[in-house]
């Protein structure tokens, strides 16, 4: 993540000029503004996908270790054993 990641910051100005970018200048600490792009910001176009850094080969490799994983270990091991059998039906003593 950014380190400005999830930072709230006052607005300046936001300028939007035709067939460029558009960008906000917000206050960060006195004198100092940044100027950071809208579409970075909640202010921009809403984007409908999440983003990632996960590659179709690493996902595609995940998937395959997770089968060879489930078909080798069972999701409900087995009992080892047969229950204990029942000796009396009396309480301990308590002494």
């Amino acid at each position: 993540m950014h380190a400005l990641y999830g930072r709230r910051f006052s607005v300046f100005s936001i300028t939007r000029p035709p067939g460029g970018p558009s960008y906000a200048d917000v206050l960060y600490k006195d004198p100092m503004r940044l100027r950071i792009y809208l579409d970075s910001t909640q202010l921009g176009v809403p984007r409908f996908y999440l983003g990632t850094k996960l590659t179709l080969e690493s996902v595609t490799e995940l998937v395959t270790v997770f089968r060879q994983c489930d078909a080798l270990c069972p999701r409900l091991p087995s009992k080892s054993g047969d229950v204990c059998p029942q000796i009396s039906k009396l309480p301990s003593s308590k002494s």
